[in-house]
């Protein structure tokens, strides 16, 4: 498969989640949606960047720089749901874990220097 094919799937892959939030509450924010909702939102949103970096790391591609962002767009998405549940007093355990699994797989992204 060419880079270009995979990176289309990559670039893809990134808006199915949102559409996802489209039909659970009419709406692109995933601010909108209920705490289960919300974990369904961001393990697919969280699974999609895993396999991408992945995919680009491998490829050793030269957009590796925009792939850190993205992760850390996720990882700051994520961590800002955890902060209004903590103000919120819902319960934030699985968020939690997904976050933790999420920093390591930002630092591995942060961290490769290959080009």
């Amino acid at each position: 498969m060419r880079n270009t094919k995979v990176l289309d799937l990559v670039y893809i892959g990134y808006f199915l989640p949102f559409i996802y939030v489209y039909i659970k509450s009419g709406g692109i924010s995933p601010y909108n949606l209920d705490g289960k909702q919300f974990l369904s939102f961001y393990c697919s949103l969280f699974l999609v960047n895993l396999v991408d970096v992945r995919w680009l790391l491998k490829l050793n591609e030269s957009r590796v720089d925009l792939l850190r962002w993205v992760t850390t767009g996720v990882m700051v998405l994520g961590m800002v749901r955890l902060t209004q549940g903590l103000y919120n007093g819902r319960s934030i355990g699985y968020l939690s874990i997904i976050l933790i699994v999420q920093l390591f797989t930002m630092l591995m992204v942060w961290a490769n220097k290959k080009r």
